[in-house]
């Protein structure tokens, strides 16, 4: 049974918890260089339990979108999350949005 970050042996009830360090950006793979890309953490709100926290990156394509994901899935808070939920939109030079995508 998962509770949390916690895998549970229900017959026996030890707790097992894997401590594994945030996973590199596919591009630190590739070039062995850290990616560097500025986040900026908003306010966490708790409700009925949840914690819900927002993070946000400004990104001028589709390839620096996937890094600042990369960027943010690796606070260990993020990774831990049983649900990440991600949105972006692109806006041109006047301030028109082309386009919004998420994914749950």
């Amino acid at each position: 049974m998962l509770k949390g970050d916690k895998l549970i042996f229900t017959k026996s009830g030890n707790i097992y918890r894997d401590k594994v360090g945030p996973l590199p950006a596919a591009d630190e793979v590739i070039s062995n260089e850290p990616v560097k890309m500025s986040i900026s953490i908003g306010n966490t709100v708790e409700d009925n339990g949840n914690r819900f926290a927002s993070y946000v990156s400004t990104a001028d394509s589709s390839r620096q979108v996937r890094m600042s994901l990369s960027n943010i899935m690796k606070q260990q808070c993020v990774s831990r999350a049983s649900h990440n939920i991600h949105a972006y939109r692109f806006k041109s030079s006047d301030g028109i949005t082309r386009g919004v995508r998420g994914r749950r």
